[in-house]
């Protein structure tokens, strides 16, 4: 899907599995804000998670010790530098996390044979003037779940997200105009 810009594309993403005023997302604040922005926008709770400065990404092993349960974690792929994703899908399945990549500088990167942006439940890449694929402006969100995608084109795209054909085996109940930005 494309969006305007990668801050819109994550909060479609986030906003896809629900995340709202009770979630709690987990991020490194070692990144433009936008990244981890959007959960603050749907009201999430920000949790913060230290950074290894072997290759700047947060560190892994402290995904064992948060103090809260996360419903969401947002992966940034530090200058194109890709976390280990094999170890941060293994916990995020153990512990039903979401995970959104972020790959907004990591455009053809690839962690053990597999490219970015396909390990996660969604990867996000922005198409800003500085990337390494510019387009100006804009996003890219990529997802293997049709009923996501779906999802984030109703919230990003209002009522032209019908025509975009996207198949799902369930009827999601989607509003006719999609769900537009809602300010909590």
């Amino acid at each position: 899907l494309m969006f305007c810009n990668a801050t819109s594309a994550m909060e479609a993403a986030l906003f896809s599995v629900g995340v709202d005023k009770n979630s709690n997302v987990g991020t490194t604040a070692f990144v433009i804000p936008s990244s981890y922005a959007p959960a603050k926008n749907l009201g999430a709770n920000i949790k913060f998670i230290d950074v290894n400065l072997e290759n700047l990404n947060f560190d892994i092993r402290e995904l064992e010790h948060l103090d809260a349960k996360l419903f969401a974690l947002i992966v940034t792929h530090f200058y194109g530098n890709p976390c280990d994703m094999e170890k941060i899908m293994s916990w995020a399945r153990k512990n039903d996390v979401f995970v959104v990549e972020d790959c907004s500088h990591a455009h053809g990167a690839v962690c053990q044979g597999k490219p970015i942006g396909t390990w996660g439940h969604v990867g996000v890449f922005s198409l800003q003037g500085a990337k390494a694929v510019a387009a100006g402006e804009g996003a890219i969100a990529i997802s293997n779940d049709s009923e996501l995608m779906l999802k984030m084109a109703a919230y990003g795209h209002q009522e032209s997200f019908r025509k975009f054909n996207i198949k799902t085996e369930n009827n999601l109940n989607l509003p006719d105009f999609g769900f537009g930005r809602v300010w909590l």
